[in-house]
């Protein structure tokens, strides 16, 4: 961590998801000579890199989502990037949208020439999405195809789900993961509403 802070000059924990990389963590660990901890399999400076953006990823997820949502083609999921950069307040997994825009939309939408409604609505399907599962590229890829919330994901066969998204999402056990995580809190939220 010492060559990190020195190096990066950081301040918070949280500026590493804006300054780091995989690639640039392997790097500093390389050029420094850190040590690699046993628990990392593999041994490599590569592997402890990955495991510390794994880290990272899973502290900081609404971080990592704007930025995967930034380099996007999408303007719109644009939109939610400048949104979310705007909003450092923001958690993707416990923010009411609708709630927050209505007490911060001159500073949330600063900067944004979309749409606001359209950006709003792209807000509200990343957020069902990235419950699921909160990797960009997954994110976008359900959102760009029409699944943009649990339900609809949960509502195709397992087997549709697979032949439409196995290679779409990187392979079958990311579609097998995604699948299986939206049936789960399709699940909950089906027995949450019995019992009410």
């Amino acid at each position: 961590m010492a060559a990190l802070q020195s190096t990066l000059k950081l301040s918070t924990l949280r500026d590493l998801t804006t300054q780091v990389t995989t690639a640039s963590l392997t790097n500093l660990i390389t050029l420094n000579k850190i040590p690699i901890p046993t628990g990392i399999s593999g041994q490599t400076a590569a592997d402890y890199a990955a495991a510390i953006m794994s880290l990272l990823t899973a502290a900081f997820p609404t971080d990592f989502v704007a930025q995967g949502l930034n380099n996007s083609t999408d303007t719109l999921n644009q939109g939610v990037a400048k949104f979310l950069a705007n909003s450092p307040d923001f958690d993707l997994a416990t923010t009411n949208v609708n709630s927050y825009v209505k007490q911060n939309s001159a500073t949330a939408f600063k900067g944004i020439t979309q749409n606001q409604v359209d950006v709003t609505n792209r807000l509200l399907a990343v957020q069902r999405v990235s419950r699921v599962n909160s990797d960009p590229g997954i994110i976008q890829t359900l959102i760009g195809s029409g699944r943009d919330s649990v339900r609809k994901i949960a509502s195709t066969s397992q087997g549709m789900f697979m032949r439409q998204f196995t290679q779409a999402l990187g392979g079958q056990s990311t579609a097998l993961l995604v699948y299986n995580s939206a049936r789960q809190i399709a699940g909950m939220t089906s027995n949450l509403y019995r019992t009410i």
